[in-house]
């Protein structure tokens, strides 16, 4: 796609605030600034010792003296610094030489940990090299299988291609446990996992893609059996710790569910209580895994936690290549109540966990960081002020990429922490739904100039107030899910002031499910969402582009929308389908999330006028909307459903025809030409060129 500003940009969207966002570049720009100013160099390298000064950057020949061998010492030495009254006024950079460092335990920084604007301090690679923090340990010593029991349990002609090796005889005790993880379940550390070549495996499966479908419930929904159709079971061990994945009701909520007893010989599954989230439904789709017969196919693997011996198909040469098991269940990075810290072009990988948090403090960093191959979420960043991720690489996480918190919604305070310029893709190797590529929530919280792209369900789920989300780069999510949203939040009246301007969402196809198909959207104001400002976006093949599920006071203003099923779609289900959950003491609890924050005093009195006419009115009812200076080009326009009429949603200035006036279309440059009659409408240039990753400082 070719984009590229034009005049006429609109510079007067309320967002956070202007000195808000000015202050968070200056922050990321002293970041990188203070790089090369720092006084004190502190180097750290595989072939370091914890006993020399960590003052050089390799062993200083013919004596006891070099870098250190782990970041821990170099922390304690910036400690004994600042406790001898010694600490350089410029800061210090502790540089890390190549090589992977494994981490038994977390890297944590605390409040003595910290620098200040004019001494930061910073952890970081050499210059053009690759420093991995690793929370798993390396294997070797894979042989074939011999015992003819166990050959006699993997398919003939993979017999000659599966690998053994023990892991106890390694000193690997510690598998971890699976857990009935997923939709509405608490995260926990995953258990024991296997990469070759910086790759995740396949813990063994059935079938090896695709799904099953439930083919009866004989006890009901929460009966806690189901059918299935096909004979493969029948050459398994029942006895084995057998699991079941799926969207048991929704396609928009999975989990994992421990077997206590599979009956292969009439197709039935039985499994530990409780029955899924929404019980079992006919027709929908699961797979069985965890499944020693099902080591087939190239990465599959089985671990055998009697034994302790892992069954490997490798996809490669085991003997030219890497194989790593997870170890680490805590983070590998922690900063807590630090401030002034960046963490630069450091891998951290094979943690069961998170890869690293920030938990409060101030304008602490993770700059040109990759986060692979971790069991949980990525980053999580939670409270402090300016605190982020930027231009970092994020991808093959088993539950999410970066959780961004913080901020006041009490006192409607923002944190302005963010996550700027990263790209984040595949997070969801375990945990398929409502865990985002970034998950929003507080007050006041920036995600801009990302590329969010490959997921199964949402790339931003948004709570909170006041967040501003801009620039990004969406596409191809919600891939594995339907009823969804590439940018989602809802049912919550008090969550008002957010902006969501100048995205580019794009290449959504609406999902196959059970029951025929099901939409995904772009942008999704769910359940009586309110007061959001959707400014300036594009949507292309964006499936419905925005759904307004009756909710008042938002402002769909001065977006592109082409090639979409539908553009807009609006409703009233507060006075429909969903009347029962909007009143007071409904399941949505719209009522009292606005009390507990007392949302008819200030600040949200004065910040949120609208939300107060909203509420002295009939809040169940869509009020105030308005879908203004719009574009909308091959597809269909505005959906109006439960009988409402096009001036109740406030739509004028629109612009649906079959000449908009784009320079090129059929290339993807979706500029206007000087006399399109968009123009005349109000419509203001969008400026394009800005959105997406922005060029890399070259501190």
């Amino acid at each position: 796609m070719h984009l590229f500003a034009s005049s006429n940009t609109e510079s007067s969207l309320p967002t956070l605030s202007s000195f808000s966002w000015i202050c968070l570049f200056f922050a990321i720009f002293v970041f990188v600034s203070t790089v090369s100013k720092a006084d004190l160099r502190l180097y750290v390298s595989p072939n370091g010792n914890d006993n020399w000064s960590g003052k050089y950057p390799t062993p200083v020949k013919n004596s006891l003296n070099g870098p250190f061998a782990t970041l821990t010492a170099a922390r304690n030495a910036i400690r004994n610094l600042k406790m001898e009254g010694k600490f350089p006024k410029g800061g210090v950079r502790v540089i890390m030489m190549p090589g992977t460092y494994a981490l038994n335990e977390t890297f944590q920084l605390t409040q003595e940990d910290s620098g200040t604007q004019r001494s930061p301090i910073i952890y970081e690679s050499a210059p053009k090299t690759q420093v991995i923090l690793s929370g798993g340990r390396e294997i070797h010593g894979f042989q074939p299988v011999t015992d003819p029991v166990v050959l006699k349990r993997f398919q003939p002609e993979a017999r000659n291609h599966i690998l053994q090796i023990d892991l106890k005889s390694q000193g690997i005790t510690d598998y971890g446990e699976m857990t009935s993880q997923g939709f509405g379940k608490n995260v926990e550390p995953l258990p024991l996992e296997l990469f070759f070549n910086e790759m995740p495996m396949q813990l063994a499966r059935w079938p090896k893609t695709g799904w099953l479908r439930i083919q009866s419930v004989p006890n009901g929904p929460n009966g806690g059996e189901f059918t299935y159709a096909g004979d493969e079971p029948q050459q398994w061990d029942p006895n084995q710790n057998l699991w079941v994945y799926g969207y048991w009701n929704f396609d928009w909520a999975d989990s994992y569910e421990k077997v206590k007893r599979l009956d292969a010989n009439n197709h039935t599954v039985y499994t530990v209580d409780p029955s899924g989230p929404f019980g079992y439904t006919v027709g929908r789709r699961f797979y069985f895994l965890n499944v020693m017969e099902e080591v087939s196919q190239p990465g599959d693997y089985y671990l055998d936690k009697t034994s302790g011996i892992l069954y490997f198909y490798p996809p490669s040469p085991i003997e030219n290549g890497q194989a790593v098991v997870s170890m680490l269940s805590t983070p590998l990075i922690s900063l807590q109540n630090c401030s002034w810290v960046t963490i630069k072009g450091i891998t951290c990988s094979y943690d069961r966990g998170d890869g690293a948090s920030i938990q409060n403090g101030e304008r602490n960093l993770f700059k040109d960081c990759v986060f692979q191959d971790i069991g949980d979420r990525a980053i999580l960043i939670n409270g402090g002020d300016y605190n982020g991720a930027d231009h970092c690489s994020i991808h093959d996480e088993g539950e999410g990429g970066v959780i961004l918190d913080g901020g006041d919604r009490s006192t409607l305070t923002p944190a302005n922490n963010f996550v700027t310029n990263c790209d984040i893709w595949d997070v969801n190797r375990w945990a398929r739904t409502y865990h985002p590529c970034v998950a929003i929530n507080g007050d006041g919280n920036i995600v801009a100039h990302n590329i969010l792209h490959d997921a199964p369900h949402a790339a931003i789920l948004l709570s909170g107030n006041d967040h501003l989300i801009e620039y990004n780069n969406i596409y191809k999510v919600c891939t594995d899910t339907a009823d969804a949203g590439a940018i989602y939040m809802g049912r919550d009246w008090s969550m008002q002031g957010n902006v969501i301007r100048y995205n580019y969402i794009h290449d959504l196809v609406r999902q196959e499910n059970g029951e025929g198909y099901n939409h995904v959207m772009g942008v999704y104001l769910d359940d009586t969402f309110s007061g959001a400002k959707v400014y300036g976006n594009i949507f292309y093949k964006a499936d419905i582009a925005v759904l307004m599920g009756g909710g008042s006071y938002n402002q769909i203003d001065n977006n592109i929308f082409i090639d979409c099923s539908t553009a807009i779609s609006v409703d009233a289900r507060g006075m429909g389908w969903a009347k029962k959950s909007v009143v007071p003491g409904g399941d949505w609890h719209m009522y009292s999330k606005l009390r507990v924050l007392h949302y008819d005093q200030p600040p949200y009195s004065t910040h949120y006028p609208d939300l107060i006419k909203m509420m002295a009115g009939n809040p169940a009812m869509p009020t105030g909307d308005q879908i203004i200076h719009n574009i909308c080009y091959s597809g269909n326009w505005l959906s109006l459903g439960d009988n409402l009429k096009p001036d109740q949603v406030g739509v004028a200035d629109n612009y649906v025809g079959d000449a908009p006036g784009f320079v090129d279309y059929p290339k993807g440059d979706f500029r206007l030409r000087k006399n399109s009659p968009a123009w005349r409408l109000g419509f203001k240039a969008i400026p394009v060129d800005k959105i997406g990753p922005e060029k890399e400082n070259s501190n």
